[in-house]
């Protein structure tokens, strides 16, 4: 088993399509507070991921987590 990062950000682009880049991967980390994560679907995000879903928020970007992922939020613990 091994890591195969997938990386974005709206400065510096891997891939145009954010949805699609994030499909089928079973960690997202979020480490940057840029305002295009704002305007994703997340519910279809969450669905798509491989388990065990697990989302990693490194700026406190959601006030309230995604549902249907294992959410971890830097600073604030798990709070799934």
């Amino acid at each position: 088993m091994g890591l195969n990062p997938k990386i974005y950000d709206p400065i510096v682009r891997e891939s145009d399509n954010l949805e699609e880049l994030l499909a089928n991967v079973d960690t997202i980390v979020i480490s940057t507070p840029h305002n295009v994560f704002k305007e994703l679907n997340w519910e279809k995000i969450i669905n798509r991921l491989k388990p065990p879903k697990l989302v990693i928020d490194g700026r406190n970007f959601f006030e309230k987590p995604p549902e249907g992922a294992k959410f971890y939020g830097i600073g604030r613990g798990d709070i799934n």
